[in-house]
Formats: C-alpha cells, sequence, structure tokens
C-alpha cells in the first residue's frame, strides 16, 4: 500500500487540528488511527495525526495518507523541519485575525521544502473576518480555498485538492 504524507502548518491556533477534527468525522470509515495531545488552552502539543486508508475511485489502489499537523509555537521549530522534510505535500492554513507578518513568516518555513511538492493554501476563519481577496492575490499561483474549519466549510474541498495534487505528482512511498 502507497502511503502518502500530507502536512498542515501554520500559526499557533490557525486551525490546523480543526482540519484535522473535520476531516476525522467526516470521513470516519476511512479512519485508521487519530493522535492528538493538547494542552489545557486547547494548543496542540508535539504533533496531531490522523491516518486513513483510501482507495483511488476507479482503481485497485488503496493509499495509506497519514496527514499531520505542526505545533505552530516557536519552540517546535526543530520539530517541524523534520516534519517537512518528509512530507509529500502541504497545506498552509492561514489566520486572518493575526497580522499577516506573522503567517507570511510561518509560510516562509515552508520554502526549501515546497519547491518540487504541492502546496494548497486555506484561509481560514472566514466566519469572522469575512473579506480576504487581498489575502488571495499574496499567494500567486497557488490554489486558495476560504474556509471556517470550527464550521467544516472548505475542509473537505482542501483535503481532496492537496490529495490530487500530490497523487498527480507520483509523491508518495
Amino acid at each position: 500500500m502507497r502511503e502518502i504524507f500530507i502536512v498542515y502548518h501554520g500559526l499557533g491556533m490557525a486551525g490546523k487540528t480543526t482540519n484535522l477534527e473535520f476531516l476525522s468525522s467526516v470521513f470516519q470509515n476511512l479512519k485508521i488511527d487519530r493522535f492528538h495531545q493538547s494542552t489545557v488552552e486547547g494548543r496542540t502539543v508535539y504533533l496531531d495525526m490522523l491516518l486513513m486508508a483510501i482507495k483511488i475511485k476507479g482503481s485497485e489502489e488503496k493509499l495509506k495518507v497519514r496527514l499531520f499537523s505542526t505545533p505552530g509555537q516557536e519552540r517546535f521549530s526543530v520539530v517541524r523541519s523534520w516534519i517537512f522534510s518528509n512530507a509529500d505535500g502541504f497545506v498552509f492554513i492561514v489566520d486572518p485575525t493575526q497580522h499577516i507578518d506573522e503567517n507570511l513568516r510561518s509560510y516562509g518555513e515552508l520554502r526549501e521544502y515546497t519547491t518540487k511538492k504541492p502546496v494548497v493554501i486555506q484561509i481560514n476563519k472566514t466566519d469572522i473576518v469575512g473579506e480576504v481577496d487581498s489575502l488571495k492575490k499574496i499567494f500567486g499561483n497557488r490554489t486558495v480555498f476560504t474556509a471556517s474549519a470550527k464550521n467544516g466549510v472548505g475542509v473537505r474541498e482542501t483535503f481532496l485538492t492537496i490529495l490530487k495534487e500530490v497523487i498527480e505528482n507520483g509523491v508518495g512511498k
């Protein structure tokens, strides 16, 4: 079974874990395992993981898909670089309630790892901020989705798009 490793990255409290929680509930029948440790405040400690087995439509091939979210706090930068170097594709979660420079600094961490790997951008928390057209322009030719992870809006579409891009790029072990 081919394995695919997709990383959800962004600032702390951007909505990475909320994305994985929603996907875990929507794809309950595909879920193999779910691991998440958090602080009392709801911040992810170390990492968050969702493991699924997916059969490709129109094929006999099955995929083992590992979704990881990174801890957004600066003190975990060493852990993030190891996770990034092993990923097949990335979802970058933009938190529009935080300053754009902080989001871009976090996005910049991915640059050396994403030159040949798919990246999908998700602008989360649109239920709070509303208009995000100016943010979309910042990411140029990347695929960008708007979302409200806590409401499940845009989460499934983001995941299916990054999965498709990773498969099309022939990535995976």
